[in-house]
C-alpha cells in the first residue's frame, strides 16, 4: 500500500497535466500494470498543448504517459539504481516517461536517458529535465488506453458488481464524439 508521501506525489502528476493538456483532457489511472511485472505508479493519456509538444518535438495527437512516483532515495535507488529488479525500467514503453520525486532525492542525470524528472515544490510539480519522446508500437498504448477505461475519475479501479461482471466505463467525451465501431463492440462486450 502506497504511504501518503507517495499518493501525494500521484495526485501531483493530474495536476501538473492540467495545465499543458488540450481541451480533450486527459485520463489517468494508479498502479496500472503495463507489461508483466511493471506495475506503473500513474499511467495517462492526453494530448498535450501544441507548445509543448512542440518543444518535446512530439509528432502525434495521443499520448500515452508513465510516472514513476519516488518518495525517498532508497525508493528510487531500489527502481533506478543498479539493482536487477527493476530492469524494465531501462525500456521505453509508452511515449513519455517522467520520475515523480520528493526534493532533492535524485538528479537528472541518475535516469535511463529516456526518462524526464519532476519535482515537488510547494504545491505543485517542476520539471528538471525533460523526457525523450518514443514512438512505441500501436498496440501497447491500445492496451494501455484499454486499461484506463476501466478507471474512475479518482484514478481507482471501478469495483466489480455481484454478479462479478465489470460496470460499463465511462465514456470519454459524449456519446457523439465515439468513435461508433468502438461503441459497437463496446456495446456487444456489455450484452455478454
Amino acid at each position: 500500500m502506497p504511504g501518503h508521501t507517495h499518493i501525494d506525489l500521484q495526485h501531483r502528476v493530474g495536476d501538473w497535466l492540467r495545465h499543458k493538456v488540450t481541451p480533450r483532457g486527459y485520463r489517468l489511472g494508479y498502479e496500472i500494470a503495463v507489461s508483466r511485472g511493471y506495475i506503473a505508479d500513474v499511467v495517462a493519456l492526453f494530448s498535450f498543448q501544441s507548445r509543448f509538444s512542440e518543444a518535446l518535438r512530439i509528432p502525434i495527437a495521443e499520448i500515452v504517459g508513465i510516472f514513476e512516483c519516488k518518495s525517498s532515495r532508497n525508493d528510487f535507488l531500489s527502481t533506478f539504481g543498479n539493482s536487477e529488479k527493476h530492469t524494465n525500467r531501462h525500456t521505453a514503453i509508452a511515449h513519455l516517461h517522467w520520475c515523480v520525486i520528493e526534493k532533492g532525492i535524485a538528479k537528472p542525470d541518475e535516469l535511463p536517458y529516456f526518462w524526464g524528472l519532476l519535482e515537488k515544490t510547494g504545491r505543485g510539480l517542476r520539471e528538471l529535465k525533460a523526457p525523450n519522446f518514443f514512438n512505441v508500437h500501436e498496440s501497447l498504448n491500445t492496451k494501455i488506453a484499454y486499461e484506463l477505461l476501466w478507471y474512475g475519475e479518482d484514478g481507482r479501479p471501478y469495483k466489480a458488481f455481484k454478479s462479478e461482471r465489470q460496470p460499463t466505463p465511462p465514456w470519454i467525451g459524449t456519446p457523439n464524439n465515439i468513435d461508433p465501431e468502438l461503441k459497437r463492440v463496446m456495446d456487444e462486450e456489455n450484452k455478454g
